[in-house]
């Protein structure tokens, strides 16, 4: 995804939209969800913190934003304490060029929707994180599909031996603390 935007390959950027919907209720069907950290504000809880992955993603794609402005809060009737739909409108000035992102996080909706989706004057990227899944739409609607062979578990161990690497040789990585903070300030700011 990085590479695609970097190299224009959708051309000026003109939006981008970051999703991370789902029922909270059938995380783990072995457990009560109202015991899960993320239904407790006490334990740090809460859509946005739960879902900060995607703050991160925003980050590391576009850098903290110009201007920030969300709505949202303990909409549902679900019985938890903390917000559990979030939906956020961030302004990005990258290379002089504005452009809005939006970032939608909710624990209650159904089916699941976890998605980045870039638009651009060329075309448009779809990176499915439920279909596994990068699809590069060009202007005429030709689509290019990559089929990511990721295991969940392969893109943790992934992250935790580029943060070993980047300590051992000393080099720059996502996961770097400065990275991971200001991804958290971003969040904080939602």
């Amino acid at each position: 995804l990085r590479f695609m935007i970097k190299n224009n390959q959708v051309g000026k950027i003109l939006s981008a939209q970051f999703t991370h919907n789902s029922y909270f209720p059938t995380w783990h069907k072995y457990e009560n969800f109202q015991d899960l950290y993320a239904g407790k504000n006490t334990l740090g809880g809460g859509t946005i913190l739960t879902n900060v992955h995607m703050i991160d993603s925003i980050y590391s794609l576009f850098g903290l934003p110009k201007k920030v402005f969300t709505i949202g809060g303990k909409i549902s009737s679900l019985k938890i304490d903390v917000e559990d739909t979030v939906a956020s409108l961030l302004e990005y000035n990258v290379n002089n060029h504005l452009f809005p992102v939006t970032l939608n996080l909710s624990f209650t909706q159904k089916p699941n929707v976890n998605e980045i989706i870039i638009n651009g004057e060329e075309g448009k990227i779809i990176l499915s994180f439920d279909n596994n899944d990068l699809i590069l739409i060009d202007k005429n609607g030709k689509e290019k599909k990559f089929k990511n062979n990721y295991e969940r578990n392969d893109l943790f161990i992934e992250c935790l031996n580029d943060f070993l690497t980047s300590i051992k040789d000393s080099s720059n990585s996502d996961t770097a603390f400065f990275n991971v903070f200001q991804g958290h300030f971003l969040a904080l700011k939602i």
